[in-house]
């Protein structure tokens, strides 16, 4: 009986492998340069890039920040 039972374990093992190996995968398109389409940001439109340019030139004034 337990020889049995580890052919039929040693039988959904390699049927289980046998399946993974016939799967067909897509390859990942990894694009690293940006659409054409896309519009480019503009920093002024964004509320808190406006906040933190504000807040960078009155560290400035104030001497907290050095200009580099």
């Amino acid at each position: 009986m337990v020889i049995h039972a580890n052919k039929a374990v040693l039988f959904l093992i390699l049927v289980g492998i046998s399946a993974c190996s016939s799967l067909n995968f897509e390859p990942i398109d990894v694009n690293v340069e940006p659409d054409v389409n896309e519009a480019i940001l503009d920093s002024t439109a964004d509320p808190m890039a406006g906040d933190n340019e504000r807040i960078i030139n009155e560290a400035r004034q104030d001497g907290r920040l050095e200009r580099n």
